[in-house]
């Protein structure tokens, strides 16, 4: 079946590829070099100096590769931080208002780097969605994003909605531990 993958970044940070803080690196070495996928159907966030140039390029990608689809991410595998933030969809910030683009530049505040994002606009149109969570310091985000009455809005993993079939949780015991039902 890896004849018929591609992978796409969610998000990337603008560092070095080498750079532990790379998502590149970090699913080259965790996932992809134990895998038979062909290098084509890679498609890793390219970041240069320029920024704005990078993310317009990887939506062109994006829309090139997928835009004729109704449904263009069949699965999109999504963690969640501490403050609800998925992807670099961090609470607050303009790119989760993002109606039409595919891609958005961030910068967390603290961080001297920018990073590239898919937006809601993509994301919303995959089939599934899938969010890995674990840790004790989740715990209460994920409680709330799961038990509050439609999850609040201005935390980003709350405002994944795939348009084929309901969001999965995937979480441990520790980010379990606040939920009741």
């Amino acid at each position: 079946p890896w004849d018929r993958v591609h992978v796409y970044w969610g998000d990337e940070r603008c560092v070095a590829v080498d750079d532990d803080r790379s998502n590149e690196n970090l699913a080259r070495n965790t996932f992809l070099k134990h895998v038979p996928i062909y290098e084509r159907h890679v498609h890793p966030i390219r970041c240069t100096d320029d920024t704005a140039a990078s993310s317009r390029e990887y939506e062109a990608l994006l829309h090139r590769e997928l835009g004729q689809r109704e449904t263009p991410l069949d699965l999109v595998l999504l963690g969640m931080g501490d403050d609800g933030h998925t992807a670099a969809l961090f609470p607050g910030m303009m790119a989760l208002e993002e109606s039409i683009l595919w891609t958005a530049i961030v910068r967390k505040p603290g961080d001297d780097f920018d990073r590239i994002t898919m937006t809601l606009p993509l994301l919303n149109r995959s089939r599934r969605a899938v969010f890995i969570v674990s840790g004790e310091s989740k715990a209460e985000t994920l409680r709330v994003i799961l038990e509050d009455e439609g999850g609040p809005q201005w935390l980003p993993a709350a405002r994944i909605d795939p348009s084929g079939e309901e969001a999965l949780w995937l979480v441990d015991e520790s980010a379990a531990s606040l939920l009741t039902r």
